[in-house]
């Protein structure tokens, strides 16, 4: 199963305090972890706000995860068609390979041309929109209380 994957990169000193993270108090560990975790829901519930919807297959197959060990929040999204979606397509020219024409529609064909399609991004958007908004909270969580 593939995914989506579109990486981003925080400010310096934010991203500095994520790799540092040993360097802080246990409960400084614990705010930059916490909010790190609801950047990354949000940033994954903004995807879902923004995704195209058809069937809703792309739209349940956007998840996250956290990996503590790196500090990371990951979002991605796992419908086999997200990239298509992201970044749109090309004109396609189908041939059929065993058979001597294709059924599509009903109907018969030696050749088929898919039109292109534009680009529909929901992911980037989507960590754009929240970028400010978990550096800022990463921010107030390595601040001594």
């Amino acid at each position: 199963m593939s995914a989506l994957r579109i990486y981003s990169n925080l400010e310096k000193e934010v991203f500095k305090s994520l790799r540092d993270i040993s360097k802080y108090d246990a409960g400084a560990q614990a705010r930059i972890r916490a909010a790190l975790r609801s950047g990354t829901e949000r940033v994954r519930d903004e995807a879902k706000a923004r995704v195209p919807v058809r069937t809703g297959r792309l739209r349940q197959g956007i998840k996250y995860e956290m990996n503590v060990k790196g500090n990371q929040g990951i979002v991605r999204s796992t419908a086999p068609h997200s990239h298509l979606v992201e970044f749109g397509t090309g004109v396609s020219v189908v041939v059929p390979r065993r058979k001597k024409a294709l059924k599509f529609l009903g109907r018969f064909s030696m050749i088929n041309v898919i039109p292109a399609r534009k680009a529909r991004p929901f992911m980037r958007p989507a960590f754009e929109k929240e970028k400010p908004e978990i550096e800022r909270s990463i921010r107030e969580a390595v601040k001594p209380k």
